[in-house]
């Protein structure tokens, strides 16, 4: 009886040596699909984003950036002209303190 323990304890040894193989080559299997599996997504997503970005429309150029037209000389308009003073502002520059005269004009005594 002895043999036969021994030879069945080692035989049930073999078969529990062989399902612990087969497991761990069915996870291996597991976990390289996963990573093949998260792969294609990312590569995916990639693909994606690329094609978004290629149909995103072109935006304008920045307005500040753009050439502008030349601006147009200054005109200098005929109040400006180097006329001497009306008759009534005359009147009021003769003879009076320039500061005076300022405050009557705005309006201060």
């Amino acid at each position: 009886m002895d043999s036969r323990r021994s030879t069945s304890s080692m035989s049930q040894t073999a078969k529990n040596k062989e399902l612990v193989r087969l497991a761990k080559e069915k996870n291996k299997k597991k976990v390289e699909e996963e990573e093949i599996a998260a792969g294609r997504t990312r590569y995916e997503k990639e693909r994606q984003a690329r094609i978004q970005e290629m149909r995103r429309e072109i935006s304008p150029p920045i307005p500040t950036l753009q050439k502008r037209p030349p601006c147009p000389p200054p005109v200098t308009p005929a109040w400006t002209a180097n006329a001497p003073p009306p008759p009534c502002l005359r009147v009021l520059f003769q003879g009076s303190n320039p500061r005076q005269l300022l405050s009557q004009l705005l309006g201060r005594s």
